[in-house]
């Protein structure tokens, strides 16, 4: 086993293993360190491989799945479907409403862990390699990078665990050598820290490639110091107890978040005032450029002028290096798999414009003139309805519906959510869920159809199947919400399995400018002013002109509409400890745009409901023990175990 200080084994799809059995064997082809690394084929292979193998929650992950604990997925199935589905941001069309604590679950300690192993064998390496004093800083502060990456992803999961800080060695005959106990959530925490701060130190500020920069080490630092800090404030909402707790292994002292929210200002700050990264596009004219700007962040994520600061690519269309996006999130009109369905939720959560200084505007979809918003259904009793004209739906989230276009949405929705009747590929989308049957019955999700007091035949759901991307009974490739995904999706792309190669921002600018906000808000320590600033800068690049206040509702609203579908939200409930209490007996509200034909002129009356209506699994609940999950345990590392 001591070999492998000295020889890299070249295997089939990773440069290393962690497997016993296999490093074991004497390898017939041997090359020293320095014959690798001086190669510059063979050292790209090496850092690509653990680049790969960082928990990257990208395109091609699948939470729940083993193997690679759910990354680097071969099939093409999105963690977007899984992520978004497990908390307000939208409902899966195939499936309905997904268990949190069961979904978001994936074997990734033991694969995490070969991961480091790679890692420690770099570092062991750097100092033997015959090359400049400046590349081997850049190399330590490479694995210090990945180094908190992956812990960062395992302290996320488990709180405390083993710190395994250099390369160890195997002894058959004394294998419980290589056991380390669990450090303390706080001591994990800080580890990430200290090795953001090396990153940061050694790594360069500027690289042509996809490698990490000192801006990518501090962008890492910003999001897990502001994870960190929240475990400790937020821990008391949800109470545990058990021997993990005791000893600190699982949660930390509320005195404790300072510290952290220090760490996350500090760097959070850095890349504000030293780095050249910026906001894309952050002045435009009228929200109509802003939805424009806004979308072009994510699907040309290299072309943002400074506001990504780490990208992982996916590249290699038509293999297993290329995720399948557009397939499962496009319309079922357009070829697409329609699986992804925007919670009334999340669309409820985009302002409208207003001038008004200080505070936000309304942001619920206004359905009815006395704005009653119950999910109560349809009611004959109800004739309130805000009538739309059937061929324009999405007059509706315009205001023209009810006669005020100031009162537009937020140019993030439009960039993000296909709304009914807007376009996708030159192809109007069709929503509707039903009608209401000229003696004022309601059909909801029933392919028929019904005669008009005009004496016209209408479709119920629009169209026959092929016609609509919604509600249709029974089938998982229809939105359930009246609403598909359009942010990250290409409409250059096809829907076709293994085709999209859309690269995947990491970290960008918005997002840091959003962490140092709710440090500072919440610790009190930082500078208001600036914290206030970077908070109206982003609502000021979607257009709004009036400034809101630094409030910890201001700041989890725009959190939650700036980086919906980022696979940040379910991150940011479980940090904040509301997951259990925002899950409990959960389904997600729903918009079903009816075709109203009550009057000789039919249009469309919009209905709230929610997911159980639509006959899919739910309601579900999350529970506080899932705020950890499970540590594995065998005869050898006997851990102690999770609340």
């Amino acid at each position: 086993m001591k070999n492998i200080k000295y020889y890299l084994v070249i295997g089939l799809s990773a440069v290393f293993t962690a497997c016993t059995d296999l490093l074991d064997i004497e390898p017939n082809n041997k090359i020293t360190p320095n014959e690798l690394f001086n190669n510059p084929n063979g050292a790209k292979a090496f850092m690509a491989t653990i680049y790969r193998d960082l928990p990257i929650e990208d395109y091609m992950f699948m939470p729940g799945t083993s193997g690679e604990g759910g990354f680097n997925n071969p099939t093409g199935n999105i963690g977007l479907l899984w992520y978004a589905n497990i908390c307000e941001e939208a409902v899966q069309s195939q499936w309905g409403e997904q268990s949190p604590g069961y979904v978001i679950r994936a074997d990734y300690f033991n694969h995490g862990y070969e991961t480091l192993r790679n890692i420690n064998l770099l570092k062991s390496i750097i100092p033997t390699l015959d090359i400049r004093d400046s590349e081997k800083k850049e190399l330590e502060g490479e694995a210090a990078f990945m180094t908190a990456y992956v812990y960062f992803y395992l302290a996320e999961k488990f709180g405390g665990v083993p710190l395994i800080r250099e390369l160890q060695e195997y002894d058959p005959a004394n294998p419980g050598a290589l056991v380390v106990p669990r450090s303390t959530e706080y001591d994990t925490w800080d580890y990430v820290m200290q090795q953001c701060d090396l990153a940061a130190a050694q790594l360069p500020k500027e690289r042509s490639d996809r490698r990490a920069t000192r801006w990518a080490a501090l962008a890492l630092k910003s999001r897990a110091a502001l994870y960190a800090a929240s475990i400790a404030k937020f821990g008391e909402l949800a109470p545990m107890e058990g021997e993990a707790v005791t000893k600190g292994l699982a949660g930390m002292k509320p005195e404790n978040a300072a510290y952290f929210y220090q760490h996350c200002i500090d760097a959070s700050l850095a890349i504000m005032t030293e780095s050249d990264h910026k906001l894309y596009k952050p002045n435009p004219a009228s929200p109509k450029e802003a939805e424009e700007n806004y979308r072009s962040i994510f699907v040309n994520p290299n072309q943002t002028d400074g506001e990504a600061i780490f990208i992982k690519g996916i590249v290699k269309e038509g293999s297993e290096f290329a995720s399948s996006l557009n397939y499962f999130i496009e319309p079922y009109q357009t070829q697409g798999q329609g699986k992804m369905s925007p919670a009334l939720n999340l669309v409820d959560a985009y302002e409208d414009y207003t001038d008004l200084p200080g505070v936000r505007s309304d942001a619920k979809v206004k359905t009815r003139v006395n704005d009653n918003y119950s999910n109560a259904g349809f009611d004959t009793g109800y004739t309130d309805y805000i009538k739309v004209n059937k061929d324009t739906p999405y007059d509706l989230f315009n205001g023209i519906a009810y006669g005020d276009e100031k009162k537009a949405k937020d140019a993030r929705l439009w960039a993000s959510i296909i709304l009914p009747g807007t376009e996708w590929k030159g192809t109007k989308i069709v929503m509707q869920g039903g009608v209401i049957q000229p003696d004022g019955t309601e059909l909801y999700r029933v392919p028929t159809t019904v005669t008009g007091k005009d004496g016209k035949t209408y479709y119920s759901l629009g169209g026959e199947k092929h016609q609509v991307s919604g509600f249709w009974p029974g089938d998982g490739t229809h939105s359930m919400s009246g609403f598909l995904m359009r942010k990250m999706i290409s409409e250059s792309m096809p829907a076709q399995y293994h085709k999209t190669t859309l690269d995947y921002i990491v970290f960008r600018y918005a997002e840091v400018l959003l962490n140092y906000a709710e440090a500072v808000c919440e610790s009190g320590l930082g500078d208001k002013t600036i914290a206030a600033k970077a908070l109206n800068d982003i609502r000021k690049r979607a257009a709004h002109t009036n400034e809101i206040e630094l409030t910890r509702e201001n700041v989890r609203n725009e959190r939650f509409v700036e980086l919906a579908f980022e696979n940040i939200r379910i991150w940011d409930l479980r940090r904040w400890r509301v997951l259990h209490t925002l899950m409990n007996n959960f389904s997600h509200d729903i918009l079903v745009p009816m075709l109203d034909l009550r009057d000789t002129n039919p249009s469309l009356i919009f209905v709230r409901k929610t997911t159980m209506g639509a006959s899919l699994n739910g309601p579900n609940s999350y529970s506080i023990s899932e705020y950890y999950e499970d540590v594995p345990r065998n005869a050898i590392n006997q851990m102690i175990q999770n609340p």
